[in-house]
């Protein structure tokens, strides 16, 4: 149902979604003299499908209510608060690195809301997850600040379910992220000084030497990291999809190539190069060529080879 305040609410941006904890969709304007407030003229019931923002006008007029008719309203969904947000077939999947360090500020939101609408604390929301197989990936369930049963959960997700309150989970993230601090700052050292060695002596290496070697391998190894902090598999795969289609064996390739980079990345031990051997005419071209466009962009220090 839709109605218009008798008098618009001036309240802060921020403070919306605990004035809507039900959620909401709310017609408003910013005020431009004070950054951060808004002032809200219309709101409907949160399922409700309606966009009457073309008309806002004629209605506050036939109302009386002032607003400012040289500014659009802005039609904003407030999705209702829950105390309990889990899904039973996990909201989100993340590399384990990407997860432990909130790399999407996902996990950071979810706190804040719990924190704005229900006065949570770091020690009382707990956060539900499990892990792959292998470790390197984590389905995340969702959080919960009024506690939620394991077994429960454990019982339709079909998986161990782990759970850490948010604020254990901002002390691992702190650690993780001090980690990562200092092996870069090693591997810096490292390159730099092996880069001094190599200007030294330059001369004596032949040419059409290929980059992988002992000298370049820190500055390699460092830019892996960066790419895959910043590139989730799914988003690397989706690439290759759209340039490799109709191969059924594609998502093999593509996994082998990022769990490779994901062991060198970690200094794990693993071959010094990667061979995609195959039957004519199942698109190893196209994919090797696929996989020399993106990191000749993405890690332009990543050598990727055709040899015939």
């Amino acid at each position: 149902m839709f109605c218009v305040l008798a008098e618009p609410l001036v309240v802060e941006r921020e403070d919306l979604v605990k004035i809507y904890k039900k959620g909401a969709i709310v017609f408003l304007q910013s005020v431009l003299e004070q950054p951060g407030v808004v002032k809200v003229y219309g709101e409907a019931d949160y399922d409700d499908q309606i966009d009457i923002s073309d008309c806002m006008y004629e209605i506050l007029s036939d109302e009386q209510i002032d607003c400012n008719r040289n500014q659009n309203f802005e039609i904003v969904n407030i999705e209702p608060a829950k105390k309990t947000d889990i899904d039973s077939h996990g909201k989100y999947v993340f590399e384990m690195q990407n997860f432990m360090t909130d790399c999407m500020g996902k996990i950071k939101r979810e706190y804040e809301r719990h924190e704005k609408v229900f006065g949570a604390k770091p020690d009382t929301v707990q956060l539900y997850y499990s892990l792959s197989d292998d470790r390197r990936c984590v389905t995340y369930y969702g959080s919960s600040c009024e506690g939620y049963s394991v077994k429960r959960l454990k019982n339709r997700a079909k998986k161990d379910i782990i759970s850490i309150s948010y604020e254990e989970f901002l002390n691992r993230k702190a650690n993780i992220e001090r980690e990562m601090k200092e092996e870069m700052s090693t591997d810096s050292e490292s390159s730099k000084s092996q880069e001094g060695q190599e200007g030294l002596h330059s001369n004596d290496r032949s040419r059409g030497e290929y980059p992988w070697d002992n000298n370049r391998e820190p500055v390699l190894r460092k830019s892996i990291r960066k790419w895959l902090r910043n590139t989730p598999f799914r988003r690397f795969y989706e690439y290759m999809a759209m340039r490799v289609k109709g191969q059924n064996e594609l998502m093999k390739v593509v996994t082998g190539v990022y769990t490779y980079l994901n062991c060198i990345a970690q200094g794990r031990p693993t071959d010094s190069n990667m061979l995609l051997a195959a039957p004519s005419g199942c698109g190893k071209t196209e994919t090797f060529r696929a996989l020399r466009d993106y990191f000749s962009k993405a890690i332009p220090q990543l050598p990727v080879y055709q040899i015939d």
